[in-house]
């Protein structure tokens, strides 16, 4: 299920909860760590890198990948993963700033089921 959450001059898209048939216990670092490895080069020439990082009390699992435009260091995307019982969700998109980004994955995770 997907969420489009709008914001002035920018744009979020939400990837709500998840249930993942038994692999949901394998951790989503190594994957947001290699994505954060390899740089991106954009339709308009501009490039941009990510960094990962791991977030306190979001979940059992918690994890921010931020990608910024390397010409101006403005924030192009924030994704933000999150697992709680037998859930994960994942936010991303253009937030205003990381703690808007890191708001809307807690909303998500303080409304799944324990089981």
């Amino acid at each position: 299920m997907s969420c489009l959450v709008e914001f002035p001059h920018s744009y979020a898209f939400s990837l709500l909860s998840f249930k993942n048939n038994g692999q949901l216990r394998d951790s989503v670092l190594p994957i947001l760590e290699e994505q954060s490895q390899t740089p991106s080069t954009r339709f308009d020439g501009r490039t941009t890198s990510s960094t990962v990082r791991p977030l306190d009390n979001l979940g059992d699992e918690g994890y921010e990948l931020v990608t910024r435009f390397d010409d101006t260091n403005e924030i192009h995307e924030i994704v933000v993963w999150s697992r709680t019982g037998p859930y994960r969700v994942r936010v991303s998109g253009r937030f205003p700033d990381q703690g808007v980004a890191r708001s809307v994955a807690r909303l998500w995770v303080k409304t799944q089921p324990a089981q």
